[in-house]
Order: C-alpha cells, then sequence, then structure tokens
C-alpha cells in the first residue's frame, strides 16, 4: 500500500503540474468568467419576480473560506481522477459532490442562518468536473504515446497504427493460430566473446541487433525476445498477417544480406556469421506469465520446432533452414520467386515425426542448377543407392557446396546391414 503511494505521488503530484496548474486556472477562470453573466441573470427582475427573492442567489458565506473549499475540492478532485480514472467515477463524483454542497447549504442555513451559494457551487463542480477529465484524459494520452513509442521498438510503426485505429484486431488473452517463427543466433558468439573486450563486444552486438531488427520491423515481423545474441521473431500476430511466412523467408534473406554488406563497410562485423531457422504451424500466442510479470509471446511444438531448425544450420552449414510447412504455405501465398532446395528429412531430437528441410535460395540460374543436381543425388540417397549418390555428392562438393560435403561423409558412416529409410535421426539440438 505504501509502495502504491509513493508511486501515485511520484507519478502524478511531482510529474504532472503543468496539468495540475492548467487544471486550476482553466477551472477558476471559467468559473469567474462565467459566474457573472449567470448570476446577472438570476438576479435580473424575472427571477426575481418568479422566485419572489434574490436571497437564495447571494452567497453569505465568507468569500475567502469559499475559495478555500474550491481549491481544496479541485485538488481532491484532480489527484482522485488521476487515482481511478474510470469514467464511472466521473458521475459518482458529480453526484456525491452536488448532494454535500446541497447538505452543506442546508447545514449552513439552519444552524448558521447563512445562505449557501448553491448556483456558484454547483456551477463550479461542473466546470471542475470536465476540466479534471479533460486534463486526465490528456495525461492519459501522453502516457499512452510513451508506451505506443516503447511498444513501436517491438512492432512496425505501420502495425502499431493500425492497431491503434483498430484495437479490436488485438487479442492478448491468448489463442492458437497458424502462425510463423523465426530464430537466429551468432555462430561461434562464446569464444567470440572471449576474444574482444566487453565494452566493445556490447557496441558490436547492439549495433548488430539494431540492424536485425529493423528488418524484422521492415517485413511486419513482431520482435519477441534478444536472448543474448539470439533473436527471436513471429509473424500474424497481434494482428493478422496473411503473408506471415513470405515476411519471415524474406527477412531472414535479408538479414543475411545485411550482415554482408556490414562486413565490407565496419571490420568489427568481420567475425560475425549468423544461422536463422524457419517454421510455420499451430502456435499459441498471447500474455504468458505470472500476475506480477508476463510477456506477450508464442508456445508450442512448432516454436520449438524452429529452434531446432536454427541449431541445424550449424550441422548443415548454411545460414537458413525452413520446414515444409514454410514452404507449402509461402507457395501458397505467391511470394516472390525464390528458390527453395530440398535439403534433407529428418527427426529433429525430442520429435518422433519426420519433416523435410529447404535452403531458400536467390532465383538464379546458378542456385537452379544445385537444386536439381542436389536434389537428384539426395533421391539416390533415400532410395539406398548410396555408391552413386556418394559421387553425386562429390562433384557438387568440389564446386563449394557444404551440404554435399556433409552428406558424403554422412554416406560412410551408415551401416550397410541397416534397414534404411531415407529419414535421419538427429540425435542432438
Amino acid at each position: 500500500m505504501y509502495r502504491r503511494l509513493n508511486l501515485f505521488i511520484k507519478k502524478n503530484i511531482l510529474q504532472n503540474w503543468s496539468f495540475r496548474i492548467l487544471h486550476l486556472l482553466l477551472a477558476s477562470g471559467l468559473w469567474l468568467g462565467l459566474s457573472q453573466p449567470i448570476f446577472s441573470l438570476l438576479n435580473s427582475e424575472l427571477i426575481n419576480n418568479l422566485y419572489t427573492t434574490d436571497k437564495l442567489m447571494v452567497n453569505s458565506i465568507d468569500a475567502g473560506l469559499l475559495l478555500g473549499f474550491f481549491f481544496v475540492y479541485s485538488l481532491f478532485n484532480f489527484n482522485l481522477n488521476l487515482l481511478v480514472q474510470n469514467y464511472k467515477w466521473d458521475t459518482f463524483l458529480f453526484l456525491f459532490s452536488l448532494l454535500s454542497s446541497i447538505f452543506l447549504g442546508l447545514i449552513s442555513l439552519i444552524f448558521f442562518q447563512e445562505n449557501w451559494p448553491f448556483v456558484q457551487t454547483t456551477l463550479f463542480l461542473i466546470l471542475d468536473t470536465n476540466t479534471s477529465v479533460l486534463c486526465r484524459l490528456a495525461i492519459t494520452d501522453r502516457e499512452n504515446r510513451f508506451v505506443q513509442k516503447a511498444f513501436g521498438k517491438y512492432v512496425n510503426k505501420d502495425l502499431l497504427e493500425e492497431l491503434v485505429a483498430s484495437p479490436r484486431q488485438l487479442n492478448l488473452a491468448g489463442e492458437e493460430k497458424l502462425m510463423t517463427v523465426l530464430f537466429s543466433d551468432i555462430r561461434g558468439f562464446t569464444s567470440l566473446s572471449e576474444k574482444i573486450p566487453a565494452k566493445k563486444l556490447v557496441n558490436i552486438l547492439n549495433g548488430y541487433l539494431d540492424e536485425m531488427s529493423k528488418i524484422i520491423l521492415e517485413n511486419n515481423g513482431t520482435i519477441d525476445k534478444f536472448i543474448g545474441d539470439a533473436v527471436m521473431a513471429f509473424w500474424n500476430a497481434p494482428i493478422n498477417d496473411d503473408k506471415h511466412s513470405t515476411n519471415a523467408v524474406l527477412t531472414a534473406i535479408n538479414m543475411i544480406n545485411r550482415l554482408e554488406n556490414l562486413k565490407k563497410t565496419n571490420p568489427d562485423f568481420k567475425a560475425l556469421n549468423i544461422g536463422i531457422g524457419i517454421n510455420t504451424g499451430d502456435m499459441v500466442v498471447g500474455n504468458i506469465g505470472s500476475s506480477q510479470r508476463f510477456s506477450y509471446t508464442i508456445l508450442g511444438d512448432n516454436v520449438n520446432l524452429g529452434s531446432r531448425l536454427e541449431s541445424l544450420t550449424k550441422k548443415y552449414k548454411v545460414h537458413i533452414l525452413v520446414s515444409q510447412n514454410t514452404v507449402d504455405n509461402y507457395v501458397q501465398n505467391g511470394g516472390p520467386k525464390i528458390i527453395f532446395r530440398l535439403l534433407d528429412e529428418i527427426i529433429v531430437k525430442g520429435k518422433t515425426l519426420p519433416i523435410k528441410v529447404y535452403q531458400p535460395l536467390f532465383e538464379s540460374k546458378n542456385n537452379l542448377e544445385l537444386k536439381n543436381h542436389y536434389e537428384f543425388a539426395f533421391s539416390l540417397y533415400q532410395r539406398g543407392v548410396f555408391g552413386e549418390a556418394w559421387h553425386k555428392f562429390r562433384d557438387l562438393s568440389r564446386s563449394g557446396d557444404p551440404v554435399s560435403h556433409m552428406m558424403m561423409q554422412r554416406i560412410s558412416k551408415i551401416q550397410p546391414n541397416v534397414i534404411w529409410k531415407g529419414i535421419w535421426n538427429w540425435d542432438e539440438k
């Protein structure tokens, strides 16, 4: 309770003086400016004839006492309005204050034989309540803009504007939907950190993460978290994105290209190499955590599979690995022309069902030939024609393909008496 009160004092009493002064000036100024014409009307001959007396409209209470009451009430109303921040409270406070004014007037009339300024007080209550609400809305708007600016670091500005304009699209309660997740990680970052001073390492990492974040946001992605040098992002939440797999794959390719450009312009980035894993499937998205602390994130087997694919890029010595589901969704949504080379059919650690994994490549004659030759060799490998497959992979390996070299090594390890189904089981992450 003490902590909450202390936080409220720091937030509203110590930080919002501009609005507090505006509130007092606006309320008192409007009251003083409007009261004289109204009371002139109320004290006119017409009103006097209707009510037979003007005494009820004349204030016999000490002016200083009345102004003091208005000042204290205004401060109380302003602070309580900020603390509660509920539109129902505005109506309740006004009605309560009005009834209190009537009660005080009766007490003043009965026990002190003095007239209470009902009209002045009621007018002040109306003006003070409205100006208090306006100031509260201004403060809330300022805080909302700050939150939007902070959230904008994780979500594309265009998406953020769309969320603000159509908040019904935002579902933070938790739901299961088809999404695409991306994991990226710097290769050998631990050993790299041992060779670089801490301050320089932080600067390099921040520069790298800043560039990668820009690409994710440019492609309508949501940054889930940074895990050291790793980045986790997802698409199709918090608002719908029909081309989530397309945007994720394009993000991965752009991340690789951006890093290559950074290496050419800044020697600090030359030692950096990254691996990226992408998977598409049903995932649970929402606010996950405890009542004290939570984050908007995604969960599920398909999320874990994306992480596994990122780890396996080290085995295949490629920058990007994507799942069959991602490729199917990409093709279905008619993304920009990209060559997807089928690399392998595997069972990742902790899973029982096989999946096909692909490498996305820019469309070119050389990449198309690489795809065709490799997939032909891979078909021989899956059928168990290991000798011919080994020679095909050797030819591709000599042209600089690291995956073909890995396949040659794998074939040499396959036992001849083992029942072969064409699926490789990875026992490591």
